[in-house]
């Protein structure tokens, strides 16, 4: 009898959890059609990320045709050479999506309600990877 619940709730635990994950999946998704709805392919944004990564956490990326161009250190002014593993919004979306199926333990997600790209981004794979959690916020998009 007690194998049989073990079972069960290991069953019920699979269906919340992909409940969760299409569920977030589909989130992302509606937002990804809004931001490309916006058609919006030259900006520049102002990003803090909190990780275990290289400096700066706080940082402005530059976007021309959909590509990145330039990352600039919001603290020093200075264009910062080294690729860290900044993205465009397009990028972010395609890392949410990818992460969003490996069933994060945590996958925390804001997104602007006129445009579509994600304001805040608060992911954890598992508590038993360590220095993998990151913490995205786009705080401030600007068209140019």
């Amino acid at each position: 009898m007690a194998s049989h619940v073990i079972i069960l709730l290991i069953s019920i635990s699979g269906l919340l959890t992909s409940c969760t994950t299409s569920g977030q999946t589909g989130e992302i998704e509606i937002a990804q059609k809004r931001w490309k709805a916006a058609n919006i392919e030259t900006y520049s944004a102002d990003i803090e990320r909190i990780c275990f990564c290289p400096p700066p956490s706080k940082y402005t990326i530059v976007v021309d045709s959909d590509s990145l161009t330039k990352v600039i250190n919001s603290e020093t002014g200075e264009e910062i050479a080294e690729d860290y593993g900044y993205s465009t919004v397009d990028e972010l979306f395609q890392w949410l999506l990818e992460a969003a199926s490996r069933n994060p333990q945590k996958l925390e997600l804001e997104f602007d309600d006129k445009l579509g790209y994600p304001t805040l981004i608060d992911y954890n794979q598992s508590d038993g990877i360590a220095d993998e959690e990151m913490l995205i916020r786009i705080l401030d998009l600007r068209q140019r």
